[in-house]
């Protein structure tokens, strides 16, 4: 099914019809007065109605026209949805909206002011890679992709940093070895293991964001367990497609986003510098376990000076 169609060689969109008007131009197309012929292959199509009410564009049964193939009541109810929230805020809007030489396909591209947006929803799994892809050919049209996923791909073709940041060092409350083990022989690593205690903390970005940001794309999840699919998580946050829809066209959501990724990098810097700031320390306090050996030795040295000198000279042979 499309909602998308030629009539005298210029697109039409059956959402933008009521009821009524529907109707004539059903009667119309019966009667011979005009044509409808499918974008992809050129074929007639035939006006129809969803049991949903929805208007659409319909092949033969006979076409093997891939723009013909059936979509899913959820991906129809979401990109209509989308459509006619877009138009309800006064965008220039279009559905099932294509490239110059069809480098894209958009479900829903809204336009206004010079700034577009391109919706896709994506029920169906999607690697991290095909994400990437895509969302770069939008970007490379001037075009913000805004991405409304089942659920994350399970690999991110970016790296996410999520690491733990040393932030502090301390020694052990005996930090000297016993005399019958040699620092010496020890690796930095064995005297942090034996010698030394650190505190650490915990940071990462989360993937919404580094999609996000590394795809130039605002990037949803549907929650798995709303089972109509009202509820959206942006960034980990609940909302709904209308919030979604009207965030991002507001451009609130990308500035949101935008504010989180900033805050999430400072944070990482901050803790990159506590990290340098700790492992100086670190070092410091190896360079002080290595040095109790010399010390120790350089003290027996000066008892057994000590030593001869109250013995005085020793006596000739």
């Amino acid at each position: 099914m499309s909602f998308k169609a030629l009539r005298d060689g210029e697109p039409v969109i059956s959402l933008d019809f009521n009821e009524e008007t529907w109707r004539e131009e059903k009667g119309r197309q019966k009667a011979g007065d005009l044509e409808y012929a499918c974008l992809d292959c050129g074929g007639l199509v035939a006006l129809a109605t969803s049991h949903r009410g929805r208007p659409f564009f319909r092949h033969h049964p006979n076409s093997d026209c891939p723009g013909g193939a059936p979509m899913s009541p959820e991906h129809e109810r979401i990109q209509v949805d989308v459509y006619r929230l877009c138009r309800g805020l006064g965008w220039t809007t279009d559905i099932e909206a294509r490239g110059p030489r069809g480098e894209w396909t958009a479900d829903v591209l809204a336009t206004r002011d010079g700034t577009t947006y391109a919706f896709e929803v994506q029920l169906a799994s999607i690697t991290g890679e095909e994400l990437a892809e895509r969302s770069a050919k939008y970007r490379a049209a001037g075009i913000v992709p805004l991405w409304l996923l089942r659920t994350l791909p399970a690999r991110c073709p970016f790296p996410v940093p999520s690491r733990t940041f040393t932030t502090d060092w301390t020694t052990l409350p005996d930090p000297h070895p016993s005399r019958d083990t040699d620092p010496w022989g020890f690796s930095d690593s064995e005297i942090e293991e034996r010698f030394l205690c650190r505190e650490t903390e915990d940071w990462s970005l989360g993937e919404t964001l580094v999609y996000w940001r590394e795809l130039g794309a605002v990037v949803t999840e549907f929650d798995p367990d709303d089972p109509v699919r009202d509820r959206i998580l942006v960034a980990e946050r609940a909302t709904t497609l209308a919030g979604v829809v009207t965030g991002t066209l507001e451009g609130k959501i990308t500035g949101e986003l935008a504010a989180a990724v900033r805050s999430s990098y400072d944070l990482q810097y901050r803790y990159q510098e506590r990290e340098a700031r700790a492992r100086a320390v670190r070092d410091h306090l190896v360079g002080e376990i290595r040095s109790w050996p010399r010390e120790r030795g350089m003290e027996g040295l000066r008892a057994t000076i000590s030593r001869d000198r109250e013995r005085g000279p020793a006596p000739p042979r």
